[in-house]
């Protein structure tokens, strides 16, 4: 009698019942759970993608695609927030006023340049003598901040007193 290679030293007992070996019988248990497996688990619990699910799945996905490509060819970018740092010489109210016009709203380039053109005006009828020495802005996701670095008095005559 021929005996299989791996796992399957069959034995003969006193009884005439046979044994296998350690290996043999774990192989035996992982092959009968194989075939029992599929038959304990419900087909609706193992989720079916259909041909029609995976052609709706990517028409949306190049829908938004095309999407996007529009909004950056116009160069729009939907803000939610406005945040001005460093306004420290006009009142809070103002530059409040200025912003509020255009939050939550798609802004381009030439918006964002409009708020802060409107700033530096709102500082030129404040009549103060901290004109805006610098203004930048950083987009972040749908967030504008806008950074003012104010030029006071004092600074104005540091400088003029450095260059004679």
């Amino acid at each position: 009698m021929a005996y299989p290679k791996r796992g399957f030293k069959l034995a003969s007992s006193k009884k005439g019942c046979l044994h296998t070996s350690k290996k043999g019988r774990s192989l035996i248990l992982i092959l009968s759970l194989a075939l029992i497996m599929p038959l304990a688990i419900p087909a609706k619990a193992i989720p079916q993608t259909t041909a029609a699910k995976i052609q709706r799945a990517e028409e949306l996905t190049s829908q938004e695609i095309r999407l996007r490509k529009k909004l950056e060819q116009e160069g729009k970018i939907f803000i939610k927030h406005i945040v001005v740092k460093g306004a420290n010489l006009i009142s809070s109210d103002s530059i409040n006023q200025i912003i509020s016009a255009f939050q939550k709203h798609w802004l381009t380039p030439n918006d964002i340049q409009q708020i802060i053109e409107q700033i530096k005006q709102a500082y030129q009828q404040s009549g103060l003598q901290g004109q805006p020495a610098k203004i930048e802005y950083q987009l972040k996701r749908n967030n504008l901040k806008i950074l003012i670095q104010e030029m006071t008095q004092k600074a104005t005559t540091q400088k003029e007193g450095t260059k004679q």
